[in-house]
């Protein structure tokens, strides 16, 4: 589409590779944008997910915990023929608790579970829910008696030298924002969460998501080796709508065939998408940033209904 940027980071073993390009007025072009800020929208889950394995690593919470223990509202029913909420349910998407609009707040979710009867079993179904995710990372921040984005922001953005990714727009270098197009290409400002910061709230640049990838693909730093536990597929026994793909801890698996594995995330919000993946055994890995919706009829590629960020992605990897 018109006015579309992406930046692209290409990891192979220890070669870094970055690539930027613009299109405007129907030309492209190559530019340097490494250090322009994009939306990395639901890739956000999985710094969450890596919070909850360093609590799990400290024995401060068990994936198998009932929602209702780290919950400060009591649910009218968390039971349902012996089977409860537990925070592996909420990690996996597997919970089945209800979507609200994407601007309701913390105090209107807990309204909603205050009033909540568990009248099916958790576990059996995959949902993808931003609500599940953001409950999870308040109740990380309660057990750290912090907040969140406090909590992200000392235990990964700082141990990982993350300068240049922020949580909120007010925070971002205003001339390095890039602008943002919906589906219909209509530009629009940057999507400001509240309590669904944890699923999706994260602004970085390509620089500073290289080494997010580089980070999860090829760990250096033994203070944080609980990132590679949220790699764990769950022995890929929770289905995404399609049999080679399943759900991890925060992570996606993709399975293209019996000897190769490809663990990543997608990430999209009103007016941008993005991509971030890798192969452990190729020691490869990509980041994709753009700053068009995934849903804008351009950014399809036709294949399997994938953006067409993700599917160069996968045919990179």
């Amino acid at each position: 589409p018109d006015h579309a940027e992406v930046s692209i980071g290409i990891v192979d073993h220890d070669q870094t590779y970055r690539f930027g390009y613009q299109i405007d007025q129907g030309t492209l072009r190559g530019i340097k944008n490494d250090d322009r800020i994009f939306e990395i929208g639901s890739i956000t889950k999985t710094f969450t997910a890596a919070l909850l394995m360093r609590e799990v690593s400290n024995g401060t919470i068990s994936m198998d915990d009932p929602m209702q223990k780290l919950l400060t509202v009591k649910m009218k029913n968390d039971s349902y023929s012996g089977h409860i909420i537990t925070v592996r349910h909420l990690i996996t998407h597997t919970s089945g608790l209800k979507r609200l609009r994407l601007t309701a707040s913390y105090d209107e979710y807990k309204k909603y579970l205050s009033s909540f009867e568990l009248d099916y079993r958790p576990g059996k179904e995959w949902s993808y829910n931003n609500f599940a995710i953001s409950l999870l990372g308040r109740f990380l921040s309660e057990i750290n008696k912090t907040s969140w984005e406090d909590l992200i922001q000392t235990k990964l953005f700082s141990p990982l030298n993350l300068k240049h990714t922020y949580l909120h727009t007010d925070q971002c270098p205003k001339n390095l924002v890039t602008q943002s197009h919906n589906m219909k290409g209509k530009k629009i400002p940057f999507w400001e969460m509240d309590f669904l910061n944890p699923a999706g709230g994260i602004k970085s640049d390509l620089n500073d998501m290289i080494k997010w990838l580089r980070a999860n693909l090829d760990n250096k730093n033994p203070d944080l080796d609980y990132l590679q536990d949220a790699h764990d597929s769950l022995g890929d026994s929770i289905s995404i709508n399609n049999k080679n793909v399943t759900m991890g801890i925060g992570w996606w698996h993709y399975r293209p065939d019996s000897t190769e594995r490809i663990v990543y995330h997608l990430g999209g919000t009103y007016g941008q998408t993005s991509f971030l993946g890798f192969s452990k055994s190729c020691k490869r890995g990509i980041v994709i940033l753009s700053n068009f919706s995934g849903d804008h009829p351009k950014m399809k590629s036709g294949k399997d209904e994938l953006s067409k960020p993700n599917d160069l992605a996968f045919q990179i990897l």
